[in-house]
């Protein structure tokens, strides 16, 4: 990951991505962050981490449900970090 990423959000996505990648394999294709991250303009426990998804299929319900619980057990341990964001399909985002 960019070092320019705080250190703390860094943590924060590797945690992310594995939980992810565990519970719903070989989906995601791709993370982007934008707003304050890109800008480097970041601001712990203030500033929320805007993202978007690109996954690889569309999502079923079930695999919705799984996003939720995950970010809400996130959400639970780092309580003042919260994502904001989209996931698209890459067919319809390249």
């Amino acid at each position: 990951m960019d070092s320019k990423v705080p250190i703390q959000v860094q943590s924060f996505l590797n945690e992310y991505l594995l939980l992810f990648e565990n519970q719903i394999p070989n989906t995601l294709d791709a993370l982007y962050l934008h707003g304050s991250i890109a800008l480097h303009a970041y601001i712990e426990g203030s500033s929320d981490i805007d993202f978007i998804v690109v996954v690889n299929r569309s999502l079923t319900e079930s695999d919705v449900k799984i996003i939720s619980d995950l970010h809400e057990k996130l959400n639970q341990k780092y309580k003042k970090t919260v994502m904001d964001g989209c996931y698209l399909l890459d067919k319809d985002f390249w």
